[in-house]
């Protein structure tokens, strides 16, 4: 009998453990999908924090794109004083979007473009960046002078000098991410917001070239992206007017150093932040003007340039016996300029970035997107004629003539 007691004691010992190993495992399962529940909770938050914040970056494109429209009905010459001009800081380069004093359409003094109220009590702000393509150089143009002037626009920005040759060499450059092919991470940040691939061409523009058959110098036409002087910035036009130089016989201008191109960038900015320039005759005087004092040029230099910014074909400009005479034509000019122009591409980089906030507490979430829109489309031509046989029938098409002189006297 005392056996059978033993046996039923075990039995019972046995079962008992069996009821705790089964409510432990209970209690692991509950734990486990107490954390899995956790888990999930907070990955549906982050998900509603992600799809906010896109919806608010979105918001800022669409914001931008509206705006833009606006002030392309307004402006037919693009004003830097205007709210959708991207400032730059107080050295003349681009700051970073995150952080920036004054982005496009400045949201008062917040450092912020616009703002937004979504569910749950959160808000979202976002900052904009707008940069006219023709604001940059596109690395799409390809050819030496390019090169050069990459390798210039790198030795401004701090970057190494073989810049230039690296994007040459990195073949087809179809969006601007394909620069990390030949580009560091650093390199490509500090590179992105002065260099495009969306550049317009000037369909009108000319170079000298050797006929391969006579071996006599004429000149072609030559379609390449210009530069707009009322919105690049300092860096760019200072990569355009360095190395800038011209011969013609015994008249020598030897090229403009890397000084006197800065000066000269910053002139130009502190002058259209007067008032834009709004004819080639204005650039012209300017650099011939202003800007040749100001950068300290020889007044061959600031003739080379004056071709090299506008190198339209004006024989007329060689005859010395007229008041507009000008020493130099593109003919003689040492490369292939980049030329002026005075009016945005109408193709516009945006970059729209944006904090949530819930309460008063930081941003608890942020994201950036970055799109290009066609706002306008700018058709240089070199008359009034010929502009106006290239729109019948099209709509809603404003014109305005360029005077070919402003001087009393010269019609």
């Amino acid at each position: 009998m005392g056996g059978e007691m033993r046996r039923r004691e075990v039995r019972h010992g046995s079962a008992l453990v069996l009821v705790f190993a089964f409510l432990g495992l209970l209690a692991v399962l509950a734990v486990a999908f107490a954390h899995l529940m956790s888990v999930e909770r907070d990955a549906s938050a982050t998900e509603v924090q992600r799809v906010q914040v896109a919806f608010a970056c979105e918001a800022g494109v669409h914001y931008a794109v509206a705006r833009l429209r606006a002030t392309a009905r307004e402006d037919l010459i693009p004003d830097p004083s205007r709210d959708w001009y991207y400032a730059p800081a107080a050295d003349g380069t681009l700051p970073a979007l995150a952080g920036c004093e004054r982005p496009s359409f400045p949201l008062g003094e917040t450092g912020y473009s616009g703002s937004l109220l979504l569910e749950r009590g959160r808000r979202a702000l976002f900052r904009i960046r707008v940069l006219d393509t023709s604001a940059q150089l596109d690395v799409g143009e390809g050819g030496a002078a390019l090169d050069r002037r990459l390798e210039s626009l790198a030795g401004i920005l701090g970057l190494q000098s073989d810049v230039g040759s690296r994007v040459a060499a990195a073949g087809v450059v179809a969006m601007k991410e394909d620069l990390l092919r030949v580009l560091t991470r650093e390199e490509y940040a500090a590179l992105e917001p002065y260099v495009t691939v969306h550049g317009v061409t000037d369909p009108t523009a000319i170079r000298s070239a050797v006929d391969p058959v006579t071996v006599v110098e004429r000149y072609e036409v030559h379609p390449r992206p210009w530069v707009c002087v009322n919105t690049a910035p300092v860096p760019v036009l200072a990569a355009v007017f360095e190395g800038t130089a011209a011969s013609r016989g015994a008249l020598v201008a030897g090229p403009i150093g890397r000084d006197q191109a800065l000066a000269l960038a910053r002139a130009v900015v502190e002058r259209r932040t007067e008032r834009p320039f709004a004819t080639r005759y204005d650039l012209e005087r300017f650099l011939l003007g202003t800007g040749r004092q100001a950068a300290g040029l020889t007044d061959l230099q600031a003739a080379a340039l004056a071709v090299a910014t506008d190198p339209e074909l004006r024989p007329a400009h060689l005859n010395d016996d007229l008041e507009h005479y000008r020493p130099f034509d593109v003919a003689h000019l040492a490369e292939t300029p980049t030329a002026l122009g005075l009016l945005a591409s109408g193709i516009y980089e945006i970059t729209s970035e944006a904090d949530l906030f819930e309460g008063e507490e930081g941003p608890i979430a942020r994201g950036a997107i970055d799109a290009v829109v066609r706002i306008a489309r700018v058709d240089p031509f070199t008359t009034q004629a010929q502009f106006e046989a290239a729109i019948v029938g099209r709509s809603e098409v404003r014109s305005r003539p360029e005077p070919l002189f402003e001087r009393a006297g010269l019609t």
